[in-house]
């Protein structure tokens, strides 16, 4: 037969359930005690949510109910300006990806010249004659490309040279709309 009983353990009162309480009258009163195998603790490690019972006497059930970390709220960040953005100002605790598109983040063009001359010098009365002109631009990180492809030249190959005219200023103009 079970019976209930409240003991205090370092100043806590626990509620235990025991089979056996053992009385004597002693010095005309009436001792009580439960024999020590019945007060034997067992041992409860706790390492998630749910409910403990355990296999003897020391406790008659556990609920446990850890809180656990919310989850972090994640966004998408598409960054058109250069600057700092924090996640709080979105209301995000961060960011799961981040997009650019900043213009004059790439290196800038510094510089268009003139790579290499005509391979036929201009000759008056004679049609004008590209090849060989080569057109290069140079980006600010010194780094440089081929856009002969992408520039109107001024006079245009093939255009006559002028009488008398041994030297034929040359302009290239750049279509960047094509690179």
């Amino acid at each position: 037969m079970s019976k209930s009983i409240v003991i205090q353990q370092k100043g806590v009162d626990q509620e235990m359930t025991v089979s056996k309480i053992n009385t004597q009258e002693l010095d005309g009163f009436q001792c009580s005690w439960v024999p020590e195998d019945e007060t034997q603790l067992e041992e409860l490690t706790v390492t998630e949510n749910g409910e403990y019972t355990p296999s003897g006497y020391g406790f008659s059930k556990v609920t446990v109910n850890v809180d656990t970390p919310a989850q972090p709220v994640l966004g998408e960040l598409i960054a058109t300006t250069n600057g700092t953005y924090n996640p709080a100002d979105y209301g995000l605790d961060g960011f799961s990806a981040v997009k650019t598109n900043v213009h004059g983040a790439d290196p800038e063009y510094t510089r268009i010249y003139f790579y290499s001359e005509p391979l036929i010098p201009p000759c008056a009365g004679y049609p004008l004659d590209l090849t060989g002109v080569e057109v290069h631009a140079v980006k600010s990180d010194n780094t440089e490309i081929d856009i002969t492809d992408q520039c109107l030249f001024v006079p245009q190959d093939g255009a006559v040279v002028p009488e008398g005219t041994t030297v034929v200023p040359l302009t290239a103009f750049w279509n960047r709309g094509q690179s």
